[in-house]
C-alpha cells in the first residue's frame, strides 16, 4: 500500500510529523511535488470558483496523487487550543475531498490548549487502514513523530524557516553554514535563501514577508517573490523567525485576540517586526476569497496606523490571476518607496 502525501496546505507546518509517523509504520508514502502550473490548473478545473486559492491548489495536488497511490491522506482540521479555530474552509475540506477523491483518508487535526495533536482519532484510522499494526508500535510511532515535530518548531525559534528547518531535519546540511545568517528556503537546489541580521551595504532594506505558510512558502503561488527580494538586496524575515515569546503579544490598542490563532501569531508577528526587530517594510501576502485574511489584513493596517514611525505596509493579495510582471511591479514600487524614506528620514 502506498499513502499520497498531497504538498500544500499545512503541509510546511506537518510535514516532519506526518513523514516520521507514516515511516515509523513502515508505511509507504508518496508526497507530490512543489506546486506547478499544471498542478494549479487542475485545481482550477476540479475546485469550486467560491474556493480561496491555497483550496484549489491542494485540490491539484490531490488530482496529481490520484492514480500514483492507494490512498491520499487527507488533513481535516478542527480547534487550535482552547478557544481558537481553522478557517471554516479548512474544517471542511475532507467532505469536500471526499466527493472528488473516494480514496481520501481522514486524519484529524485537533489541537489541544498546548497546540499539539491528538492521537485518538489518527489510531481508529490507522486500525483499519493498516493491518496487523499494535497500539503499542502506533504510539511508539507518535511519540516520535511529536519528538520531530517538536525539533523542527526549535529550527523556527533558532531563526530557520520551514522549508530550511525540513531540510536540516532529514540531515541534508548536517554541518552549520558558515555564514549562520544565510537560511535556505525551497528545495534543494534552489537558489533562494533568507538572511537575518543587518542587510549588505548602505543602501539594503529589511522587509518581513508575512502570510499564511502555503502563500509564503508556496513559490508558485507567490510568483517567488524570495527570489525578486533577494535580487533587491534585501533581508527577508518571516512569522517563524520571530522568538516564541513574541507570539502571543497584541498590539496596544488590540482589545481581544481574533478568532484564528494563525492570524493572531501574524498580527504578533508584525508587531514584533514593527517595535522589537525593526524592519523598513512589512509585505503581507493575503489569498483572494479568504475571510480571515481579508480581516486580519485591516486590523493590521488599522493597529499599524495608529501608531507613529511605523514600517511601511504593503498587502498583495493573490489568486489564479495573479502574474509575475504585476507583482514584480508593485513590489518594486514598493522597494523604491522604502529606499525613499529612509533617504529622506520620512515617518
Amino acid at each position: 500500500m502506498r499513502l499520497g502525501i498531497p504538498r500544500s496546505l499545512f503541509f510546511f507546518y506537518y510535514n516532519p510529523f506526518w513523514t516520521t509517523l507514516w515511516r515509523e509504520l513502515e508505511v509507504d508514502y508518496l508526497i507530490s511535488p512543489p506546486t506547478t502550473p499544471a498542478i494549479l490548473q487542475q485545481g482550477l478545473e476540479l475546485a469550486l470558483d467560491e474556493f480561496c486559492l491555497p483550496v484549489k491548489v491542494h485540490y491539484g495536488h490531490l488530482a496529481y496523487l490520484e492514480d500514483r497511490v492507494d490512498l491520499i491522506f487527507s488533513p481535516a482540521f478542527g480547534r487550535w487550543g482552547k478557544r481558537g479555530h481553522f478557517c471554516p474552509k479548512l474544517k471542511a475540506i475532507h467532505d469536500l475531498v471526499k466527493r472528488r477523491f473516494p480514496r481520501a483518508v481522514e486524519f484529524w487535526h485537533d489541537l489541544d490548549a498546548k497546540e499539539m495533536l491528538q492521537p485518538g482519532p489518527w489510531w481508529k484510522v490507522v486500525a483499519n487502514m493498516v493491518p496487523g499494526v499494535k497500539k503499542k508500535k502506533f504510539h511508539a510511532a507518535w511519540k516520535e513523530a511529536q519528538r520531530q515535530q517538536t525539533a523542527f518548531q526549535q529550527l523556527w525559534a533558532a531563526g530557520y524557516n520551514p522549508l530550511a528547518a525540513v531540510a536540516r531535519l532529514d540531515g541534508e546540511r548536517p554541518e552549520e553554514p558558515e555564514d549562520p545568517s544565510v537560511l535556505k528556503i525551497g528545495e534543494p537546489g534552489l537558489p533562494s535563501t533568507l538572511k537575518r541580521g543587518e542587510p549588505e551595504g548602505p543602501s539594503g532594506l529589511k522587509i518581513a514577508v508575512l502570510g499564511h505558510p502555503y502563500l509564503v512558502y508556496d513559490e508558485t503561488l507567490n510568483q517567488q517573490i524570495f527570489s525578486l527580494l533577494q535580487g533587491e538586496n534585501v533581508r527577508i524575515y518571516t512569522k517563524e523567525t520571530i522568538p516564541p515569546s513574541a507570539q502571543g503579544e497584541s498590539w496596544p490598542s488590540q482589545r481581544k485576540e481574533v478568532f484564528w490563532p494563525l492570524g493572531q501569531q501574524l498580527l504578533a508577528a508584525a508587531l514584533h517586526y514593527s517595535t522589537a526587530e525593526r524592519v523598513d517594510g512589512i509585505i503581507f501576502l493575503t489569498a483572494c476569497l479568504c475571510g480571515p485574511d481579508a480581516i486580519i489584513s485591516e486590523l493590521l493596517a488599522k493597529y499599524m496606523a495608529r501608531l507613529s514611525g511605523m514600517p511601511a505596509l504593503l498587502n498583495l493579495t493573490l489568486d489564479e490571476h495573479t502574474g509575475r510582471a504585476g507583482l514584480e511591479t508593485r513590489v518594486e514600487a514598493f522597494i523604491d518607496l522604502l529606499h525613499w524614506r529612509k533617504k529622506n528620514a520620512a515617518v
